[in-house]
């Protein structure tokens, strides 16, 4: 599960198997990246496992685009897509496991109080910060494969 989005594969009359994007907020599907699956994906005869994967990795962009607050679509419409460090920090952030997303993706106003240090005991009594967990670079490299091609249909 992960802030704001979640993947359902739902079994269509035929039996056939569809990997879906749903918003956790109305529970609908999102409509760019289910005509993305529709029409750049299952029209391509991949997998079911494949499409669930690229649905993910959509996810995983959707997300870290809401993180830095870009809107895609206000973008396309203004004739822009990303700019250089945009695409440095979504080439890193994909790289982190769904977790860390979902903290990014949190409370930011819970996350700056916690982190901020009052006294210098309190600094010394801290626990050392855990370092990010990150996914394999394969998975990473899927990922931004993924949110390529969908950036590439949407534009």
């Amino acid at each position: 599960m992960s802030a704001g989005y979640q993947v359902k594969t739902i079994r269509l009359e035929s039996g056939e198997r569809l990997p879906l994007l749903l918003s956790q907020e109305t529970g609908v599907p999102v409509w760019e990246v289910t005509l993305f699956i529709l029409t750049a994906l299952r029209s391509t005869c991949l997998a079911t496992n494949t499409i669930a994967h690229a649905a993910r990795g959509v996810m995983v962009g959707l997300q870290i685009f809401r993180y830095l607050g870009i809107d895609l679509n206000q973008r396309l419409e203004q004739g822009k897509l990303l700019s250089l460090s945009e695409v440095d920090e979504l080439a890193k952030l994909a790289g982190l496991k769904q977790e860390e997303l979902d903290a990014l993706l949190g409370d930011k106003k819970k996350l700056q109080a916690a982190s901020r240090v009052v006294s210098l005991e309190r600094a010394r009594m801290r626990s050392p910060s855990k370092a990010l967990k990150h996914v394999e670079s394969e998975t990473k490299a899927a990922r931004l494969i993924y949110i390529r091609k969908y950036i590439e249909w949407l534009s």
